[in-house]
Protein backbone atom coordinates (compact mmCIF):
# COMPACT_ATOMS: atom_id res chain seq x y z
CA UNK A 1 0.00 0.00 0.00
CA UNK A 2 1.29 3.39 -1.00
CA UNK A 3 0.19 7.09 0.98
CA UNK A 4 1.87 10.29 -0.51
CA UNK A 5 1.89 13.30 1.75
CA UNK A 6 2.54 16.92 0.54
CA UNK A 7 5.79 18.30 1.91
CA UNK A 8 4.79 21.61 2.68
CA UNK A 9 4.62 23.42 5.39
CA UNK A 10 1.60 25.15 7.21
CA UNK A 11 2.46 28.75 5.83
CA UNK A 12 3.65 27.13 1.94
CA UNK A 13 7.29 26.88 3.04
CA UNK A 14 9.42 23.96 1.04
CA UNK A 15 10.39 20.83 2.96
CA UNK A 16 13.77 19.33 2.57
CA UNK A 17 12.63 15.46 3.37
CA UNK A 18 16.29 14.26 3.39
CA UNK A 19 17.49 17.32 5.63
CA UNK A 20 14.92 16.58 7.77
CA UNK A 21 15.46 12.56 7.92
CA UNK A 22 19.50 13.17 8.93
CA UNK A 23 18.42 16.36 11.22
CA UNK A 24 19.61 14.50 13.81
CA UNK A 25 20.46 10.97 15.62
CA UNK A 26 17.10 10.07 16.60
CA UNK A 27 16.44 8.64 13.16
CA UNK A 28 19.11 6.27 13.87
CA UNK A 29 17.50 4.91 17.05
CA UNK A 30 15.15 1.87 17.04
CA UNK A 31 12.19 1.13 15.91
CA UNK A 32 13.60 3.53 13.23
CA UNK A 33 16.41 3.52 10.61
CA UNK A 34 17.50 5.68 8.17
CA UNK A 35 19.54 3.94 4.71
CA UNK A 36 21.67 6.76 3.57
CA UNK A 37 22.27 5.00 0.38
CA UNK A 38 18.80 4.68 -0.62
CA UNK A 39 17.88 8.06 1.37
CA UNK A 40 14.86 6.12 2.56
CA UNK A 41 13.40 6.39 6.62
CA UNK A 42 12.09 2.91 7.78
CA UNK A 43 9.69 2.94 10.61
CA UNK A 44 8.03 1.17 12.91
CA UNK A 45 5.11 3.36 14.04
CA UNK A 46 2.92 3.14 17.33
CA UNK A 47 -0.65 4.24 16.53
CA UNK A 48 -3.72 5.10 18.40
CA UNK A 49 -6.70 2.39 18.94
CA UNK A 50 -4.72 -0.02 16.15
CA UNK A 51 -1.69 -2.31 16.09
CA UNK A 52 1.52 -0.50 14.92
CA UNK A 53 2.83 -0.52 11.58
CA UNK A 54 5.79 -0.23 10.00
CA UNK A 55 6.04 2.49 6.80
CA UNK A 56 9.39 3.03 4.43
CA UNK A 57 9.32 6.92 3.46
CA UNK A 58 11.11 8.20 0.29
CA UNK A 59 10.89 11.31 -0.98
CA UNK A 60 8.90 12.27 -4.57
CA UNK A 61 8.42 15.12 -6.24
CA UNK A 62 7.31 17.54 -3.94
CA UNK A 63 5.49 14.36 -1.38
CA UNK A 64 6.72 12.31 0.75
CA UNK A 65 6.08 8.81 -0.47
CA UNK A 66 5.32 6.28 1.93
CA UNK A 67 5.18 2.22 1.80
CA UNK A 68 2.75 0.65 4.54
CA UNK A 69 4.08 -3.03 4.98
CA UNK A 70 2.06 -5.96 5.30
CA UNK A 71 -1.25 -5.79 5.00
CA UNK A 72 -3.36 -3.11 3.46
CA UNK A 73 -4.66 -0.53 6.05
CA UNK A 74 -7.73 0.05 6.10
CA UNK A 75 -9.29 3.88 5.61
CA UNK A 76 -9.13 4.64 9.77
CA UNK A 77 -5.43 3.32 9.81
CA UNK A 78 -4.45 4.94 6.62
CA UNK A 79 -5.56 8.46 8.07
CA UNK A 80 -4.00 7.75 11.54
CA UNK A 81 -0.83 6.99 9.47
CA UNK A 82 -0.93 10.37 7.90
CA UNK A 83 -1.25 11.96 11.27
CA UNK A 84 1.34 10.32 12.97
CA UNK A 85 3.91 11.04 10.16
CA UNK A 86 2.83 14.28 9.82
CA UNK A 87 4.20 15.28 13.65
CA UNK A 88 7.33 12.12 12.94
CA UNK A 89 8.31 14.34 9.89
CA UNK A 90 7.29 17.83 11.28
CA UNK A 91 5.16 18.68 8.85
CA UNK A 92 2.47 21.03 10.93
CA UNK A 93 6.03 23.36 12.21
CA UNK A 94 5.23 27.05 10.89
CA UNK A 95 9.57 27.64 9.97
CA UNK A 96 7.65 30.57 7.65
CA UNK A 97 9.39 33.32 9.93
CA UNK A 98 12.61 31.42 10.20
CA UNK A 99 13.15 31.39 6.28
CA UNK A 100 12.37 35.04 6.05
CA UNK A 101 15.22 35.62 8.03
CA UNK A 102 17.42 33.27 6.63
CA UNK A 103 16.92 34.40 3.28
CA UNK A 104 18.64 37.64 4.72
CA UNK A 105 21.49 35.82 6.08
CA UNK A 106 23.67 34.72 3.27
CA UNK A 107 25.30 32.00 5.54
CA UNK A 108 21.71 31.08 6.26
CA UNK A 109 20.18 31.52 2.75
CA UNK A 110 20.68 27.99 2.34
CA UNK A 111 18.25 26.71 4.63
CA UNK A 112 15.27 28.60 3.47
CA UNK A 113 15.22 25.77 0.54
CA UNK A 114 13.41 23.90 2.98
CA UNK A 115 15.92 23.07 6.12
CA UNK A 116 15.35 23.27 9.70
CA UNK A 117 12.87 20.80 10.72
CA UNK A 118 13.77 18.00 12.95
CA UNK A 119 12.73 14.20 13.02
CA UNK A 120 10.59 13.55 15.77
CA UNK A 121 9.38 10.29 17.67
CA UNK A 122 5.53 9.35 17.23
CA UNK A 123 5.28 9.59 21.26
CA UNK A 124 6.25 12.08 23.67
CA UNK A 125 7.03 8.83 25.56
CA UNK A 126 9.39 7.51 23.04
CA UNK A 127 10.53 10.84 22.34
CA UNK A 128 11.92 10.66 26.10
CA UNK A 129 13.23 7.54 26.21
CA UNK A 130 15.51 7.88 22.95
CA UNK A 131 16.82 11.46 24.05
CA UNK A 132 17.54 10.12 27.88
CA UNK A 133 18.76 6.42 27.73
CA UNK A 134 21.18 6.88 25.22
CA UNK A 135 22.95 10.05 27.09
CA UNK A 136 22.45 8.35 30.22
CA UNK A 137 24.34 4.83 29.10
CA UNK A 138 27.26 7.38 27.63
CA UNK A 139 27.86 9.20 30.67
CA UNK A 140 29.39 6.10 32.73
CA UNK A 141 32.16 5.36 30.36
CA UNK A 142 32.92 9.14 30.12
CA UNK A 143 33.30 9.24 33.93
CA UNK A 144 35.85 6.68 33.30
CA UNK A 145 37.65 8.40 30.65
CA UNK A 146 37.01 11.76 32.42
CA UNK A 147 38.92 10.85 35.73
CA UNK A 148 41.45 9.25 33.58
CA UNK A 149 42.00 12.78 31.91
CA UNK A 150 41.86 14.36 34.82
CA UNK A 151 44.69 12.24 36.48
CA UNK A 152 46.98 12.79 33.47
CA UNK A 153 46.22 16.78 32.82
CA UNK A 154 49.05 18.77 32.38
CA UNK A 155 49.30 21.92 34.17
CA UNK A 156 46.97 24.20 31.34
CA UNK A 157 44.50 21.23 30.97
CA UNK A 158 41.78 22.33 33.17
CA UNK A 159 38.69 21.34 31.21
CA UNK A 160 39.61 18.02 31.98
CA UNK A 161 39.02 18.29 35.60
CA UNK A 162 35.81 20.96 35.18
CA UNK A 163 34.09 18.40 33.11
CA UNK A 164 34.97 15.58 35.84
CA UNK A 165 33.80 17.85 38.42
CA UNK A 166 30.17 18.72 36.23
CA UNK A 167 29.58 14.71 35.73
CA UNK A 168 30.16 13.48 38.47
CA UNK A 169 27.44 15.16 40.15
CA UNK A 170 24.86 13.76 38.00
CA UNK A 171 23.04 10.94 39.63
CA UNK A 172 22.76 8.29 37.14
CA UNK A 173 20.45 5.65 38.48
CA UNK A 174 19.48 3.25 35.70
CA UNK A 175 15.82 4.41 35.19
CA UNK A 176 12.85 2.77 34.15
CA UNK A 177 12.62 4.46 30.63
CA UNK A 178 16.36 2.47 30.00
CA UNK A 179 14.90 -0.72 31.04
CA UNK A 180 11.81 -0.24 28.49
CA UNK A 181 13.87 0.79 26.00
CA UNK A 182 16.73 -2.56 26.64
CA UNK A 183 13.34 -4.67 27.06
CA UNK A 184 11.74 -3.76 23.65
CA UNK A 185 12.49 -0.31 21.78
CA UNK A 186 16.06 -0.79 20.89
CA UNK A 187 15.07 -4.48 19.01
CA UNK A 188 15.04 -3.72 14.79
CA UNK A 189 11.34 -2.59 13.72
CA UNK A 190 9.99 -6.23 12.61
CA UNK A 191 9.00 -6.10 8.51
CA UNK A 192 5.63 -7.18 7.79
CA UNK A 193 4.69 -8.48 5.08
Amino acid sequence: MKLTISLEGPAGEPIDLWRTLVSHGVADLAPMSVDEEERMLTATLALPGTKPRTVVVREGAGTARVDVLGPKPGARTQEALRRVLRRVLNLDEDLSGFYELAREDPDLAWAAQGAGRMLRSPTVFEEVVKTSCPFIQTLRPARGAERHAAERRSADDVYAAKTSSITSSIDLPRSRACACTNAGLARSPRRLS
